[in-house]
């Protein structure tokens, strides 16, 4: 799979063309090209069909979801009022679409995938830094493999083509109405082109505190997709009680010097238009699998 990590050669004038201002939310209907998130993309030389439904059908549209994030005593002095749970530190909130595609106009279907945009909005009075801290595994690595980022995850400029001031005429991303945000356009080959694959992801909020030693993990999602049987399905994002063994090991052992603890509460989620939502984050550079930008 690929997504926005993946650098790719593209025509300067065609990426102008393509795009011309800030992309604050997922377009309602598939945008011409993906180009419109920025150029040099590993998407940005493709041109969108259709959006899916999670089941692959035709007719889909743009989903949304967003998740009250609470602490827990132990996670940072946040006021609990007597209670095991305190008062919410903010709200998460993603819109996904599932879609087909192809890199030039006129050719049969290439390219099929999901288009992730969203992102984390402390409460007032919360001035900590935010980031997210993704996982995935594949057949070609099902033990599971840190997807990009640092020791504290990534958001925001440290995913390409992020644009702090949007504007009408900066060409890039930022999503309306949070202020840690995340990004990604993972894709494959449409089959026959590529071997039937399935791909899940873990992805988790986390808080990165005493200048990144500590990284309390705050709400944590699985999900994922398959081009199985020959088609893109998706499989609905899932709120996990607590990070998996699996991204507290690899980030651990990857970040020795780093604390990553798990400090959560049970949060509560609230889907539009259902609860059918699927998130498609990334999955680092491999050989079948195509990346982002």
């Amino acid at each position: 799979m690929q997504h926005v990590f993946t650098a790719v050669a593209l025509a300067a004038a065609s990426l102008a063309t393509a795009a011309s201002a800030t992309v604050t939310s997922l377009p309602a209907s598939p945008p011409a090209t993906w180009a419109i998130f920025g150029g040099g993309l590993g998407p940005s030389n493709i041109y969108v069909s259709q959006y899916l439904t999670p089941a692959g059908g035709s007719g889909g549209s743009v989903q949304h979801v967003t998740q009250n994030v609470d602490a827990v005593r132990k996670a940072k002095g946040y006021p609990c009022n007597g209670h095991a749970r305190c008062s919410s530190i903010g709200t998460i909130d993603f819109q996904y679409a599932l879609w087909t595609g192809r890199i030039l106009r006129g050719f049969p279907t290439g390219r099929v995938g999901a288009a992730l945009f969203g992102g984390f909005q402390p409460a007032a009075g919360v001035t900590d830094s935010f980031s997210f801290l993704q996982i995935y595994t594949d057949k070609f690595d099902p033990v599971g493999t840190i997807d990009g980022g640092t020791a504290n995850g990534k958001t925001n400029d440290g995913i390409p083509r992020y644009v702090p001031n949007p504007t009408p005429t900066a060409i890039g991303w930022n999503y309306a109405g949070t202020t840690f945000d995340f990004f990604d356009i993972p894709f494959d080959y449409a089959a026959p082109a590529s071997p039937p694959e399935s791909v899940s992801f873990e992805t988790a909020l986390v808080d990165v505190l005493n200048g990144g030693a500590l990284v309390n993990i705050l709400a944590d999602f699985t999900w994922g997709f398959s081009t199985l049987g020959g088609h893109l399905t998706g499989n609905p994002i899932a709120v996990q009680s607590a990070p998996s063994s699996a991204l507290l090991s690899l980030y651990r052992a990857k970040y020795p010097g780093i604390t990553y603890a798990d400090a959560f509460a049970h949060p509560d989620a609230v889907a539009e238009p259902s609860a059918a939502l699927l998130i498609m984050l990334a999955a680092s550079g491999l050989a079948a699998l195509r990346r982002r930008a």
